[in-house]
């Protein structure tokens, strides 16, 4: 069986295009759906890194507003503001607040001081300190009017949450009760470790705390900071090159609403991705090989009898000319086959004619109808072209 011209070429040709096309868009699709389902999933994880980060600091701002709640009351330091105030006294309430402050830094407390009616700092326990001005923290106006506030921002004490509980005696306000905890890197290195990931405090304008090095916090965007803040709705970014993912959203700290950024490492689902390409393109080229060699069967299953009718009408014609035809093969299967039954066809009736013009039997008579070979050209040429 000749190739050169075969009609196998085309089918096998077309078989194997269908069905690399359809492999290649099957293998960039199933490439799709693993993505978007890791995607989702690492949503998912970031979406529940947030609520553990919201229920965390929703605890320390119930913690601070209880133990302010309790700490008002002590009579320490109810007697100790108001002996400084009436006779000038610091001690004793220096006394009290140092012996109250070892047990607040165990609940995580950063700032433990008293004011007076004007905002002055009276003392602060945590730096043993007298002197300053509080007055422009917010919630500071609303806890000298006699209301227990819990505030967050920017202030003299650095970002922080504060919990303002105003001290009274007999119905009269001597002053106020801070107690604080700041938004720092300490407190987002903490989460951070707890959660296994990269968190940080960002307003619009800048980074407020972080667990990232200070050399690494290029990669936190304050563009997608104001946008999350702005909308109002969370913003997912994956970078393959750095293989990070980055999870934007606001979060609303008290009275304060800045831009929660949890970064993850995904290293180990790039490499997992990397394995699930590869199981996808070799089961892509196993299955292209098995159904080009499928194809190639069937199509040899096709052409084969083609090329058997080709021969036996040759054979035909060679028997009626009691000579070989010179045929050229240089069509198709399709092609020569046509050619070959046309031509056979041809030797027939100029077979026929001679035997009825001759008005006697010729079957089996190779000298009665010697005279048709020199009326049927068999030196005939028959050519096809296939494209």
């Amino acid at each position: 069986m000749r190739f050169k011209h075969s009609l196998a070429y085309p089918i096998i040709f077309i078989i194997s295009l269908v069905a690399g096309v359809t492999l290649w868009l099957g293998y960039y699709s199933n490439l799709d759906t693993l993505q978007d389902t890791i995607e989702g999933r690492e949503i998912d994880k970031s979406q529940a890194v947030y609520r553990a980060v919201k229920d965390k600091i929703d605890h320390e701002i119930k913690k601070i507003d209880v133990l302010s709640q309790i700490l008002k009351e002590k009579c320490q330091l109810q007697r100790g503001l108001i002996g400084y105030q009436v006779h000038g006294d610091l001690e004793p309430l220096q006394e009290a607040m140092d012996r109250l402050y070892p047990s607040l830094r165990e609940n995580s407390v950063d700032f433990f001081l008293i004011t007076d009616q004007q905002g002055n700092i009276v003392y602060r326990a945590s730096t043993r300190s007298t002197g300053g001005d509080l007055s422009g923290a917010w919630g500071l106006e609303e806890a000298l009017t006699g209301r227990n506030t819990i505030s967050a921002g920017l202030g003299p004490l650095g970002w922080a949450i504060l919990s303002l509980a105003p001290i009274s005696f007999e119905g009269r306000q001597y002053g106020v009760l801070v107690l604080g905890i700041s938004l720092d890197d300490d407190f987002a290195r903490k989460i951070g470790e707890a959660t296994n990931n990269q968190i940080s405090f960002s307003t619009s304008y800048q980074v407020l705390a972080s667990s990232w090095p200070a050399g690494e916090r290029w990669r936190l965007d304050l563009d997608r900071v104001t946008e999350s803040i702005i909308n109002k709705k969370f913003i997912f970014l994956n970078d393959d090159r750095l293989n990070l993912d980055s999870f934007y959203t606001p979060i609303k700290i008290a009275d304060e609403t800045i831009c929660l950024i949890i970064n993850a490492d995904t290293t180990p689902i790039a490499d997992l991705l990397g394995r699930k390409k590869r199981q996808l393109f070799l089961s892509l080229l196993a299955v292209l090989a098995v159904t080009i060699g499928i194809g190639s069967g069937l199509t040899i299953a096709i052409v084969r009898p083609l090329k058997e009718l080709e021969n036996r009408s040759l054979a035909a014609i060679k028997e009626l000319a009691y000579q070989d035809v010179a045929f050229s093969r240089c069509g198709n299967e399709i092609d020569t086959l046509s050619w070959a039954v046309e031509l056979m066809l041809s030797a027939i009736k100029s077979h026929l004619r001679i035997c009825t013009g001759s008005r006697r039997p010729c079957a089996g008579k190779r000298a009665s109808c010697s005279s048709w070979t020199t009326s049927f050209p068999v030196s005939r040429m028959v050519s096809a072209s296939w494209t």
